[in-house]
């Protein structure tokens, strides 16, 4: 009886879910890509620009993209997020390019160049306004470790667990709250206060709270979003995967990998899932696959990381549309 059950939500689930996406279609924009290398897309603002980094024969390095200037590559090495103008956030590697003996400067990259955030050993990941995110070294117990820190004008903040240790922070939002992991634990800080969301990672919090990432259950990753220390699961059984970005209102978005193991670029709108190949075929260019959507605004557009046949990645920004 629980069995069957359990089938007959499934299906509903589906059905619902499959109902949602036949209102919606996916526009299609590739974006262009430099000789020799795969774009590695990180984030994306409210106005459709792009920040994230190219993978070549020299290494990597930062990249902005708008519709105005194009790709624009920036200075070595990563750029993990973007603001409501067009500041990207990230690091530069310093010392030998080989791990571990690399040290990563956290920095930005403005209109007028690139701009040092911390004199240590840090990355940045998230901004939002002036407010930037990442993780700093601390000398803590003898040793070094990172510590989710938020960098303000003049102003650093080192944000500590009570019963955990290391940590980083994935983003922030314009009220000063900063959402991350210790550990192997997700965190929400709000007013000098880091509140344990459980076992996973949180990657973005929009201005109404509500926060993304991924919750372990049963030591599955799902999908998940949290709006105070409730937490609601994005994926159907057999399938796992993780939330990567939000918008204020319906849309989040990120990747399943199905019970065929295959990495697939999803959307959930209003908590239903989507598949954004089939949203947005036929407009794909052949013979690539979207594997994850790691960026998403409040116009319906959706930052996507794309693989082809060979291997290679690419940048595609879809537009979803009634």
């Amino acid at each position: 009886m629980k069995r069957g059950l359990l089938l007959i939500s499934i299906a509903v689930l589906i059905l619902a879910a499959t109902t949602v996406g036949w209102a919606y279609q996916c526009t299609v924009l590739a974006l262009p890509i430099p000789a020799g290398v795969s774009v590695h897309p990180t984030a994306l603002n409210a106005a459709g620009k792009a920040t994230g980094y190219l993978t070549g024969p020299s290494g990597d390095n930062a990249f902005f993209w708008s519709s105005g200037t194009g790709m624009v590559v920036l200075t070595p090495d990563r750029a993990y997020g973007i603001d409501e103008i067009r500041t990207c956030v990230g690091f530069e590697g310093f010392g030998i390019d080989v791990p571990p003996f690399t040290i990563p400067y956290a920095c930005q990259w403005t209109s007028a160049g690139q701009q040092w955030i911390s004199g240590g050993k840090a990355i940045a990941r998230g901004k939002s306004n002036s407010l930037i995110v990442g993780e700093e070294q601390v000398f803590e117990g003898g040793a070094w470790v990172p510590k989710p820190v938020l960098w303000e004008t003049g102003r650093k903040t080192i944000i500590y667990s009570a019963t955990l240790g290391e940590g980083r922070a994935y983003g922030v939002n314009k009220f000063r709250c900063v959402v991350g992991a210790f550990e192997d634990h997700a965190f929400f800080w709000k007013l000098g206060v880091a509140t344990d969301l459980g076992l996973g990672e949180a990657f973005c919090v929009n201005n109404s709270n509500q926060v993304a990432g991924y919750a372990v259950v049963s030591g599955v990753e799902w999908p998940a979003t949290w709006k105070g220390t409730v937490r609601r699961l994005l994926a159907l059984p057999g399938f796992r995967g993780r939330a990567l970005a939000q918008n204020e209102t319906s849309l989040v978005a990120g990747y399943i990998i199905s019970t065929s193991s295959t990495k697939r670029a999803a959307l959930w709108i209003n908590g239903f899932y989507m598949d954004l190949n089939m949203l947005s075929a036929p407009n794909l260019p052949p013979g690539w696959f979207l594997t994850a959507a790691v960026g998403v605004n409040g116009s319906g557009q959706i930052l996507c990381e794309g693989v082809n046949v060979l291997g290679e990645t690419r940048a595609f920004l879809l537009k979803l549309v009634p």
